[in-house]
């Protein structure tokens, strides 16, 4: 079925009951599910909810297998991670929204999800990683062909600079 992820969380830390994602189905059918994360006691939970109904429920791993995996795309990992059984969600209710409280959950905001936060190298550090792996002679500018060692002599004159 063709379907695209949409509504992906922002980067950063996701607050209790914040919405991780959607999976669209509409170019082929009037379908949307939208996923949301929360705490119940100390356990992260699931909840979904499909365009055609009112409010978020438990989303069990039974329902979570009516999805096709190609249909989650990103969300796929952690839809699986925090899906209970049946058995487990039986009488849990969705918890009040509360964008003050963190979960221990992180995004990266392209649909990746992590319980520690995500950092990005800083424009030094991927520089310095550029040029070390060009002046090692593992690479060249291009990605084809040796190394020279002029090239490999400039490149390392050029990264101490940093």
């Amino acid at each position: 079925m063709a379907t695209k992820i949409i509504n992906l969380a922002p980067k950063g830390a996701i607050t209790n009951g914040q919405s991780i994602g959607s999976i669209d189905y509409t170019v082929t059918d009037v379908s949307i599910w939208d996923f949301k994360l929360a705490t119940v006691g100390s356990r992260i939970v699931l909840f979904g909810k499909h365009s055609s109904q009112t409010s978020y429920t438990p989303f069990s791993k039974e329902t979570l297998a009516n999805i096709a995996e190609s249909d989650r795309g990103v969300l796929n990992a952690v839809l699986v991670k925090y899906a209970l059984g049946m058995a487990e969600s039986t009488g849990m209710s969705m918890p009040s929204i509360d964008t003050t409280k963190q979960i221990g959950v992180y995004t990266d905001g392209l649909g990746h999800f992590a319980e520690t936060p995500y950092t990005d190298a800083s424009n030094t550090d991927t520089i310095k990683t550029i040029l070390q792996t060009v002046a090692d002679g593992t690479s060249t500018t291009t990605g084809t062909g040796a190394v020279t060692q002029a090239k490999k002599n400039g490149i390392k004159s050029l990264s101490h600079g940093f």
